[in-house]
């Protein structure tokens, strides 16, 4: 009796045994590969193992086009040495762009390394402004050309305290200018005026565009002062200057860098 006994625990030990062992293998996942991607088999169901691309850079933020070069050469992160990932510095508007890695990874993606934006203020243009608002705006959202010059010789010469008359043939404005008992001066403003407007990255040179100026008269009777607007007239061409002005200094900022810059 003693011997069935032992025979008995012994056989329910095994089979306890067998059961955890079966059970140990049942939870263990089976993994396998297909066209580079692995996958792995759990309780009858197959899913695909996602592991971390060991060439995935984290995204960083700059501000600047000298501050993207100098990011790019001082290659803090070791990530442009390799010749066999060649990055792309992809210009993608006069205020954004992008350095994204090749093709890489799992899923055959690109990866940005790190974005730039030019941060200003919206120039309003075709606002109705006050002659001190219309003069702070040219003097400071533009740069110092000689037409901006002149477009400010002629309206510096307007004030709230004239009456002004405005005489307008769809291309040339006449403004006649009455300073008390002095004698009428006439202003011609013809349009359109190629300004500089600052609206891109400061490193390089602002597009030249063409711009129309309006002139509304002062209105004593109803307490209305002189309004000036400026109008843009170039139907968004100075963008694509100003993208290929930006990927030509960066094509001569990075000339022996490994990468290669869209524009």
């Amino acid at each position: 009796m003693n011997e069935q006994n032992n025979i008995n625990r012994d056989l329910c030990e095994y089979l306890v045994n067998l059961g955890e062992e079966m059970a140990k293998a049942k939870s263990q996942p089976t993994k396998f590969e297909i066209q580079g991607r692995t996958y792995k088999v759990l309780n009858g169901k197959d899913e695909e193992v996602r592991v971390r691309d060991p060439h995935k850079p984290q995204s960083k933020t700059i501000f600047t086009l000298q501050g993207l070069v100098d990011f790019i050469k001082a290659d803090v992160d070791n990530i442009f040495q390799n010749k066999d990932f060649r990055y792309i510095v992809s210009v993608m508007s006069p205020e954004r762009f992008t350095i994204v890695s090749p093709l890489i990874g799992q899923d055959n993606e690109r990866h940005v390394v790190a974005e730039c934006e030019y941060h200003a203020d919206r120039i309003p243009f075709g606002a109705k402004m006050v002659l001190d608002d219309f003069m702070v705006m040219m003097q400071t959202r533009f740069d110092d050309t000689e037409n901006r010059a002149k477009l400010l010789a002629v309206v510096g010469n307007m004030t709230d305290e004239q009456t002004n008359n405005v005489a307008d043939d769809g291309v040339t404005q006449r403004i006649t200018v009455k300073r008390g008992t002095v004698t009428n001066g006439t202003l011609s403003i013809a349009n359109p005026a190629y300004l500089q407007a600052i609206r891109t990255f400061p490193e390089v040179e602002q597009p030249e565009s063409p711009f129309v100026l309006r002139v509304t008269s002062s209105d004593k009777a109803n307490d209305t002062p002189t309004m000036l607007a400026l109008h843009e007239c170039d139907g968004g061409a100075w963008k694509v200057s100003a993208v290929q002005t930006i990927g030509h200094f960066l094509k001569d900022a990075l000339a022996d860098c490994n990468v290669e810059v869209i524009a």
